[in-house]
């Protein structure tokens, strides 16, 4: 009897604690801040998981995703974020990589207006294809799998439009010219790309465990676990992307774990001939 009422009269503590503590929370607690607001720390990099629907097909789904990330960089341009990182379980985002490309291109080309007091050029040839040429420059990663795309800062000097007029080049002035903008580098990552990944981390294991067998007479028993790898991967994509989750890593982890193992217990060149 003593200990239920002991019981009970603990549990209405309990309840009180909490009960104040959520008062005093919802108090506390601040409206979240508009897109647009200034803030006083803002993340260099920001990652974004898009998820599709067996109920969308693929063409709209195609569209909307092509449509969020490009809503996505402008929000981070206007922000201030310098990195920003796409993921999706299908690659979607990665099949659509040209029309992203183009989307982008599309919307950092700002409204102009004619200015009739600047004189009239004649036509030159186009620039040449390089870096300062494009708003927009892809590079393929071909090692890790990921699309990354840098979205160039737009030079008001630069900004010029070709008039059918006489074949001159006439200069436009710009109604708006964002200058906050700052320049983005955009990933396009996939579940795919982190094969590659962790094949490099399993030949710089066996490497080291070789290399290590070589100088010891001792049998070495090699173990490496989920947590391990994670940290070697986030290690070698820290400056490309982070956007990977972890179950998938420990999915990854079986699979990479055997291989290594594998290759370990096969005698290498160097102990053959020795």
């Amino acid at each position: 009897m003593l200990a239920s009422l002991c019981l009970r009269v603990l549990h209405l503590f309990y309840f009180l604690a909490v009960l104040l503590s959520n008062i005093w929370q919802s108090f506390e607690r601040r409206k979240p801040k508009h897109l647009a607001a200034e803030r006083t720390k803002v993340p260099s990099h920001l990652a974004l998981s898009l998820v599709t629907s067996e109920d969308i097909d693929a063409e709209t789904t195609e569209n909307s995703f092509v449509e969020c990330i490009a809503r996505a960089v402008t929000w981070c341009q206007a922000v201030g974020i310098s990195q920003l990182s796409v993921y999706d379980c299908e690659g979607v985002a990665f099949r659509c990589s040209q029309v992203i490309r183009m989307r982008l291109i599309a919307d950092r080309s700002p409204c102009e207006q004619d200015s009739d007091s600047e004189p009239e050029y004649p036509l030159t040839p186009p620039l040449s294809d390089t870096s300062e040429s494009r708003p927009l420059s892809p590079d393929y990663d071909i090692h890790l799998g990921v699309i990354t795309m840098r979205v160039a800062d737009l030079q008001a000097s630069k900004l010029t439009k070709r008039t059918r007029r006489r074949n001159v080049l006439k200069r436009r002035i710009p109604k708006y010219l964002a200058p906050d903008a700052i320049p983005l580098t955009l990933h396009l990552v996939s579940r795919e790309s982190s094969k590659p990944a962790i094949a490099s981390v399993a030949r710089s294991y066996v490497q080291s465990v070789n290399h290590m067998a070589r100088n010891t007479k001792v049998g070495l028993e090699f173990e490496l676990s989920p947590e391990e790898l994670a940290s070697a991967l986030e290690g070698i994509l820290t400056d490309v992307v982070q956007a990977y989750i972890y179950d998938e890593l420990t999915a990854f982890h079986r699979s990479a774990w055997a291989t290594i193992a594998g290759l370990h217990d096969r005698p290498s060149y160097h102990s053959a001939t020795e």
